[in-house]
């Protein structure tokens, strides 16, 4: 090989560092950058679901559970001493069935119980995305409290009927209103955070 064709070969651009190297460094810039559009996709998506649960369940709850509470304000300014709403308003019906109390007690029950359904249905449909153990606990509650508190309203004729006491039944539970606020805190600050629990489990 002579000096000239040496030198050729020298300056062959296939053979030089920046022509191995550029291509590489290419390569991997548009490695990085897919993986990073496909971070920024995953966060968005994460992100959308978690703004999706909050304004079409979550808040949606908060509003329910502030009405049912101004109900039972209500209720509470007509119950009976040392009675519960319901048995409060079969012993009225017993006592006067023509008192307006009696059906003011009435529609606001009904009204009660409209609203219950209603938050149950915003639970169910959240329930496969709980994030927090407490939102999971106070829900199933909330659901026993509900299912009872409608089946003792639909035997309240039979009850009167029959000048029987109402047995008790569960209460609307007290923590529900801070499980939601810890459901909202922890969608807030971990998008797409634990989806592992589950209504029954």
């Amino acid at each position: 090989m002579t000096g000239s064709e040496s030198a050729n070969q020298r300056k062959d651009p296939s053979k030089t560092t920046a022509a191995v190297w550029v291509p590489i460094i290419l390569g991997a810039l548009g490695a990085i950058s897919g993986g990073a559009g496909w971070i920024f996709n995953v966060w968005s998506e994460l992100h959308s679901d978690n703004d999706r649960a909050i304004k079409t369940y979550l808040r949606p709850m908060e509003i329910k559970i502030h009405v049912g509470e101004r109900l039972f304000d209500q209720l509470g300014q007509l119950k009976e001493p040392n009675m519960g709403i319901l048995q409060s308003y079969i012993f009225k019906k017993e006592r006067n069935a023509r008192d307006p109390n009696v059906e003011l007690m009435n529609e606001l029950i009904v009204d009660v119980i409209q609203n219950n359904a209603a938050l149950d249905t915003l639970v169910d449909g959240y329930y496969p995305q709980v994030c927090t153990t407490e939102f999971h606990d106070q829900a199933l509650a909330f659901e026993d409290y509900k299912t009872s508190y409608a089946t003792r309203w639909g035997t309240a004729s039979a009850y009167i009927e029959q000048n029987k006491q109402m047995p008790s039944s569960p209460s609307f539970p007290q923590k529900f209103s801070i499980a939601l606020q810890g459901e909202i805190t922890a969608r807030q600050e971990h998008p797409g955070c634990d989806k592992s629990a589950r209504r029954g489990s």
